[in-house]
């Protein structure tokens, strides 16, 4: 695809994109779950309010933080190992759709939680490979 094709293209990605984000963020702000994403390290990155309710912490106090934070202690080594396994290999060490674990309020209440897991990095992936195109399309 010619340059002034590409740029052509990468425009009407872009907005299609943000109207996709934009819905995603209103669906998830109020959904009445729990939402946190981590990275590959296990960093809290996001947090909806949700969780704020249910953990008893503030978005502010879970961002930046190991997501072990929310684990009662002897669940943070089993964690660790399992989420630095799937990195390494890909493979899951426990069912991620609906597992029952128990979770850590911030008043050290443990509370029983049916979670589920997903991966997000592919939409990670192509909002930096559309944002990084557009702009060089724009340089160029």
């Amino acid at each position: 695809m010619p340059g002034s094709e590409k740029l052509i293209e990468s425009r009407r990605d872009k907005p299609a994109f943000r109207e996709s984000e934009e819905h995603y963020r209103a669906v998830t702000e109020a959904a009445p779950d729990a939402i946190i994403t981590i990275d590959s390290d296990s960093t809290i990155l996001t947090v909806k309010p949700a969780a704020e309710r249910i953990f008893g912490y503030s978005s502010q106090e879970m961002i930046g933080q190991p997501l072990t934070m929310l684990m009662p202690e002897y669940l943070r080594r089993l964690h660790k190992s399992g989420i630095t396994h799937y990195v390494e290999t890909g493979q899951k060490h426990i069912e991620w759709a609906s597992v029952q674990l128990p979770v850590l309020h911030k008043s050290s209440v443990e509370i029983p939680l049916e979670i589920s897991f997903a991966e997000a990095a592919l939409l990670t992936a192509v909002e930096s490979a559309l944002s990084r195109n557009a702009d060089e399309q724009i340089v160029s």
